[in-house]
């Protein structure tokens, strides 16, 4: 059965799921015949809602390769009636399906659902893990412990890390509980903090209006102790796309010049920027094709295939393709070449994917140093979901010599 079969009759299983309870019965009023009229009709809607939304992301997901979430947002625009409630329990059993795909045996899309629920709570000891990644993706994965623990991390969901900018950390957290949020900082970056609760919208908080605090995983957090930017030199982030790893070099550097394709990316990055009262960061739009001029570090924050946050991202890995890893191979490759026109002598090259793939990682690294012998590997960091909690990823500092 194709994938696009499988998603055709999830809507009273979803109806049930998130609305068996009532809550959506009539609010003030005192004619309980007209309360359960006005909850048939909102389960009706819920469940032609449930439908489309299965429809949707079901083409989008398989058939064109887009990101689950950005569809799952894009419906949930679309559909402001929608409760912010409703919303996530939506979004969280569409996950968990994806999450759970290379297991589930049931025939229905209702019970394909039911079944992923239940594995959320209490997966099997003995079954085959490998099934939960697509058979080509497992021997292009090197991995230093057993894959299948990996795949165990990955099937968890991961928490919400928070980096602390330009503020204390212990004020941070003690103004996160004053909200209702507990969070506890990292042993050994203070500066990142990790929460499990469920959060509301953070970007309401007084800390985060006040640039204080920014949402970024701890894995990407420690990209910045690679880079080990110090005051006063010029540094350049290549793909700088929102600006996550720009506001970190910048809190040491003395200048960071930050480029991306997207303007978009781009704008979103200024505003982060302004928010933190940044003034050391410029942005550019850069098409890849020549080094915007030399610097003491460069950071090329690659794109890639993010199997590092398929936690995150649990539906990315069955749209994941081998030509797609081909195609970000070689991108990667071109412009680690070309960025490193733009370091000076003496100066740092860093290299960062959120990938779990070998060819994305080392391979890249090895076949750029066989061509640029000026530049020797001063250090390489392979981060695993073990390391903390975190996203995968790699990154490789290197010096011209």
């Amino acid at each position: 059965m194709s994938h696009i079969a499988r998603f055709n009759r999830w809507s009273s299983f979803m109806a049930g799921h998130l609305y068996a309870d009532g809550r959506l019965a009539g609010k003030g009023g005192h004619n309980v015949s007209s309360r359960h009229m006005l909850t048939a009709r909102k389960q009706a809607a819920q469940n032609r809602a449930a439908a489309r939304l299965a429809e949707i992301v079901a083409h989008e997901v398989f058939e064109s390769h887009k990101p689950a979430d950005r569809v799952v947002a894009n419906y949930f625009r679309q559909h402001r009636y929608l409760g912010s409630r409703d919303r996530r329990q939506l979004a969280e059993a569409v996950f968990a399906m994806f999450r759970w795909w290379g297991w589930l045996t049931a025939t229905g899309w209702p019970e394909r659902l039911a079944e992923a629920a239940a594995l959320e709570q209490s997966p099997p000891a003995d079954a085959d893990w490998s099934k939960l990644l697509p058979a080509w993706v497992t021997p292009a994965i090197r991995c230093p412990r057993p894959l299948e623990e990996l795949i165990r991390w990955l099937q968890r969901r991961p928490p919400l890390w928070l980096r602390v900018q330009r503020a204390d950390p212990a004020a941070v957290i003690e103004a996160l509980r004053g909200a209702g949020i507990t969070a506890a900082a990292h042993e050994e970056l203070p500066n990142a903090l990790c929460v499990h609760q469920q959060v509301g919208n953070l970007f309401l908080l007084p800390v985060y209006q006040a640039g204080q605090v920014e949402i970024q995983d701890l894995a990407s957090q420690r990209i910045g102790a690679v880079c080990a930017a110090r005051p006063g030199e010029q540094w350049w982030d290549a793909c700088a796309g929102g600006g996550g790893k720009t506001l970190l070099l910048a809190e040491t550097a003395g200048r960071v010049l930050a480029t991306d394709i997207r303007e978009k990316a781009l704008a979103e990055l200024r505003r982060r920027a302004d928010r933190g009262k940044f003034t050391n960061i410029t942005t550019r739009v850069w098409d890849g094709s020549a080094a915007p001029g030399e610097f003491d570090g460069v950071l090329v924050d690659a794109p890639c295939t993010g199997s590092g946050t398929w936690r995150r991202n649990p539906a990315a890995r069955w749209s994941l393709t081998p030509e797609d890893l081909d195609t970000a191979t070689r991108r990667q490759a071109r412009l680690l070449r070309v960025a490193a026109t733009g370091v000076k002598p003496g100066g740092v090259l860093v290299y960062a994917t959120c990938s779990l793939f070998d060819r994305e990682n080392r391979q890249v690294v090895d076949e750029f140093l066989r061509e640029r012998p000026e530049f020797q590997l001063e250090r390489g960091v392979e981060i695993w979901p073990w390391d903390g909690d975190c996203d995968a990823m790699f990154a490789a500092r290197l010096v011209r010599t």
